[in-house]
């Protein structure tokens, strides 16, 4: 299984509750990511940002974690980057 196939079962399979997180960029502006939002661009996301991520994931399911934590950690990088 590919990467980008794996993480779309992963997203389809998994319970990822809806919730948007506030994140402040270096400029002190407040910025609205939800869940939908950085799952749209883990799908558009260049092969090497997929097979991380799909990595995460892996390790997220394993330890029975939660994904909603890793979620807000790539809203940081979202806002980071387009910052």
């Amino acid at each position: 299984m590919s990467h980008t196939q794996y993480i779309k079962t992963f997203l389809e399979e998994k319970v990822i509750p809806y919730k948007t997180f506030e994140i402040q960029d270096k400029n002190g502006l407040t910025h609205f990511v939800d869940t939908e939002v950085i799952k749209e661009c883990i799908l558009t996301t260049g092969v090497s940002e997929q097979i991380a991520i799909a990595n995460a994931f892996k390790k997220i399911d394993y330890a029975n974690a939660d994904i909603l934590n890793y979620f807000q950690f790539l809203a940081k990088i979202l806002v980071k980057k387009f910052d």
